[in-house]
């Protein structure tokens, strides 16, 4: 899958850092640009503290070309020379890479509608329950994933990643302990969801067991798909 702006945030990555997680943050990045509605902030569930310390840890050389207050999307495909119009902060970036004011409508919102703000708070906490290291990255990965899981898509999808493996990396590694309990190899949505019914004692499945239960490949089985392959 063609990606440029993934392309130019690997080629702008701090060398010390890690490369995993540079090339997964630069996934979730790109993905989130490609969006004409919200900021990659929001989208990704960061405050633009969180975001700037991200960028400057792993992509530093591409806060060269972010000029602030412009949004993270209009620099991105500005460096990239991508036409793109933002509607977040009413922009665009022609074919040269030249960035413009236009006249849209502005959208205003939050991708999670406030009514699922609550499951964003418990998903992060759950997570952050879990966590395996102080690093700032834990609580960045915390983020995405709880903004990322409200999706409709399986979870590495939602989070513009190239397949389940990402997100057991991200789990195992951050998030050890949790990654752990899942020992049935259960779609990480459906195990998530299920780990905070067990915690507030919500019985959510009627039937005895997950192996006599007839939506049982809902829950387990194969996430990947072809199409998604980078």
């Amino acid at each position: 899958m063609e990606n440029t702006i993934y392309d130019w945030l690997m080629e702008k990555r701090n060398p010390a850092a890690g490369l995993p997680e540079a090339r997964l943050f630069a996934r979730m990045l790109s993905f989130r640009s490609a969006s004409a509605y919200w900021t990659v902030e929001e989208m990704l569930g960061l405050t633009e503290l969180k975001m700037k310390a991200l960028i400057t840890k792993y992509f530093p050389s591409a806060l060269k070309v972010h000029k602030e207050p412009e949004c993270y999307k209009i620099n991105f495909h500005a460096a990239v020379n991508q036409p793109f119009v933002c509607h977040c902060c009413g922009q665009a970036v022609t074919s040269r890479g030249a960035i413009t004011k236009v006249d849209i409508p502005l959208f205003q919102g939050y991708p999670t509608a406030l009514n699922r703000q609550m499951e964003v708070d418990d998903l992060k906490g759950l997570l952050l329950c879990h966590r395996s290291s102080g690093a700032a990255e834990t609580t960045w990965f915390a983020n995405m994933i709880a903004v990322g899981a409200l999706g409709e898509d399986h979870l590495w999808q939602d989070l513009g990643l190239t397949g389940r493996k990402d997100v057991s990396y991200i789990l195992k590694t951050y998030f050890t302990d949790l990654f752990n309990k899942n020992t049935g190899d259960m779609k990480w949505k459906k195990f998530f969801y299920k780990q905070l019914c067990d915690l507030e004692d919500i019985k959510v499945c009627k039937a005895p067991s997950c192996s006599v239960c007839d939506n049982y490949s809902d829950c387990f089985g194969p996430e990947d798909a072809e199409r998604w392959a980078a």
